[in-house]
Protein backbone atom coordinates (compact mmCIF):
# COMPACT_ATOMS: atom_id res chain seq x y z
CA UNK A 1 0.00 0.00 0.00
CA UNK A 2 1.01 3.62 -0.39
CA UNK A 3 1.09 4.22 3.38
CA UNK A 4 3.40 1.25 3.93
CA UNK A 5 5.75 2.37 1.15
CA UNK A 6 5.80 5.89 2.59
CA UNK A 7 6.58 4.56 6.08
CA UNK A 8 9.38 2.35 4.74
CA UNK A 9 10.82 5.30 2.85
CA UNK A 10 10.75 7.47 5.97
CA UNK A 11 12.41 4.68 7.94
CA UNK A 12 15.23 4.51 5.38
CA UNK A 13 15.66 8.31 5.48
CA UNK A 14 15.84 8.26 9.28
CA UNK A 15 18.34 5.41 9.30
CA UNK A 16 20.51 7.13 6.71
CA UNK A 17 20.47 10.45 8.58
CA UNK A 18 21.27 8.82 11.93
CA UNK A 19 24.14 6.87 10.39
CA UNK A 20 25.54 10.17 9.09
CA UNK A 21 25.26 11.87 12.50
CA UNK A 22 28.54 12.46 14.26
CA UNK A 23 28.45 12.91 18.02
CA UNK A 24 31.76 14.28 19.26
CA UNK A 25 31.02 14.29 22.97
CA UNK A 26 31.70 11.24 25.12
CA UNK A 27 28.52 10.11 26.85
CA UNK A 28 28.57 7.88 29.94
CA UNK A 29 27.70 4.20 29.57
CA UNK A 30 24.24 4.42 31.15
CA UNK A 31 20.81 3.91 29.66
CA UNK A 32 19.74 7.52 30.24
CA UNK A 33 22.94 8.76 28.59
CA UNK A 34 22.30 6.51 25.57
CA UNK A 35 18.79 7.93 25.27
CA UNK A 36 20.08 11.52 25.41
CA UNK A 37 22.81 10.67 22.90
CA UNK A 38 20.12 9.46 20.48
CA UNK A 39 18.18 12.70 21.06
CA UNK A 40 21.36 14.64 20.27
CA UNK A 41 21.68 12.68 17.01
CA UNK A 42 18.06 13.37 16.13
CA UNK A 43 18.55 17.08 16.83
CA UNK A 44 21.66 17.07 14.69
CA UNK A 45 19.75 15.55 11.77
CA UNK A 46 16.71 17.84 12.02
CA UNK A 47 17.47 19.68 8.78
CA UNK A 48 17.98 16.45 6.83
CA UNK A 49 14.65 15.23 8.14
CA UNK A 50 12.88 18.55 7.48
CA UNK A 51 12.08 19.34 11.12
CA UNK A 52 12.59 22.63 12.89
CA UNK A 53 10.66 21.84 16.09
CA UNK A 54 10.50 18.50 17.88
CA UNK A 55 9.62 17.04 21.28
CA UNK A 56 11.56 14.12 22.74
CA UNK A 57 10.87 12.06 25.83
CA UNK A 58 13.49 10.14 27.81
CA UNK A 59 13.03 8.33 31.09
CA UNK A 60 15.22 7.51 34.07
CA UNK A 61 13.79 4.94 36.44
CA UNK A 62 15.16 3.48 39.64
CA UNK A 63 13.90 6.07 42.10
CA UNK A 64 11.27 3.83 43.72
CA UNK A 65 13.44 3.26 46.77
CA UNK A 66 11.68 1.70 49.72
CA UNK A 67 15.06 1.13 51.36
CA UNK A 68 18.49 2.77 51.28
CA UNK A 69 16.99 5.89 49.76
CA UNK A 70 20.11 8.04 50.16
CA UNK A 71 22.34 5.63 48.23
CA UNK A 72 19.69 5.13 45.55
CA UNK A 73 19.21 8.86 45.08
CA UNK A 74 22.96 9.51 44.99
CA UNK A 75 23.44 6.87 42.28
CA UNK A 76 20.37 7.92 40.28
CA UNK A 77 21.08 11.63 40.39
CA UNK A 78 24.76 11.10 39.54
CA UNK A 79 23.81 9.08 36.45
CA UNK A 80 21.22 11.69 35.47
CA UNK A 81 23.58 14.61 36.06
CA UNK A 82 26.41 13.01 34.08
CA UNK A 83 24.08 12.22 31.17
CA UNK A 84 22.58 15.72 31.07
CA UNK A 85 26.07 17.26 31.31
CA UNK A 86 27.20 15.33 28.23
CA UNK A 87 23.98 16.25 26.41
CA UNK A 88 24.45 19.95 27.19
CA UNK A 89 28.10 19.81 26.15
CA UNK A 90 27.20 18.22 22.80
CA UNK A 91 24.41 20.67 22.02
CA UNK A 92 26.31 23.74 23.27
CA UNK A 93 29.88 23.08 22.17
CA UNK A 94 29.49 20.82 19.14
CA UNK A 95 26.11 21.61 17.58
CA UNK A 96 25.80 25.23 18.75
CA UNK A 97 22.04 24.84 19.32
CA UNK A 98 21.82 24.82 23.11
CA UNK A 99 20.07 28.22 23.26
CA UNK A 100 17.19 26.75 21.23
CA UNK A 101 16.65 23.73 23.49
CA UNK A 102 14.33 23.39 26.49
CA UNK A 103 14.61 20.59 29.05
CA UNK A 104 11.67 19.86 31.35
CA UNK A 105 11.80 17.34 34.19
CA UNK A 106 9.01 15.84 36.21
CA UNK A 107 8.38 13.14 38.73
CA UNK A 108 5.04 11.51 39.07
CA UNK A 109 4.90 10.16 42.57
CA UNK A 110 5.17 11.49 46.06
CA UNK A 111 6.97 10.09 49.04
CA UNK A 112 6.50 10.42 52.76
CA UNK A 113 8.85 12.78 54.57
CA UNK A 114 9.54 10.34 57.38
CA UNK A 115 11.89 7.40 56.67
CA UNK A 116 10.58 3.86 57.03
CA UNK A 117 12.39 1.11 58.99
CA UNK A 118 14.63 0.31 55.99
CA UNK A 119 16.05 3.85 55.63
CA UNK A 120 13.73 4.37 52.69
CA UNK A 121 10.46 6.14 52.05
CA UNK A 122 6.95 4.98 51.32
CA UNK A 123 4.18 6.34 49.10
Amino acid sequence: SAALNQALGQHDELRTSLEAASINTEFPATSIAEELKMVAKLIQTRDMRGNDREVFFVSKGGFDTHSDVEEGLDDGFTALNDAISAFVQELRDQQNIWNDVVIAQYSEFARSLVPNSGAGTDH
